[in-house]
């Protein structure tokens, strides 16, 4: 049976939720990487118009089995 994850951060904690365990407290180096890539995903978004960040689609992918869309989301220092 797949088990589902949801891993989140508020900024000040970082947890982790799956069928199997329930909701743990991530705590010490793993719950400062999950804070961290929390941190580094939502500055992406929120920030691209500033870091002149650009998506290309990249065609169609697998994801869990399903047909998707890739997306590339790059810095246009590196693109250019």
């Amino acid at each position: 049976k797949n088990s589902e994850i949801t891993r989140g951060s508020n900024g000040k904690s970082a947890w982790i939720k799956d069928s199997r365990d329930g909701l743990r407290t991530m705590t010490g180096e793993t719950g400062e990487s999950l804070k961290g890539e929390a941190f580094f995903r939502v500055n992406r978004w929120t920030r691209n118009k500033e870091e002149k960040t650009i998506a290309s689609g990249s065609g169609k992918s697998s994801l869990y089995g399903k047909e998707v869309y890739a997306l590339i989301l790059a810095p246009l220092c590196l693109v250019a």
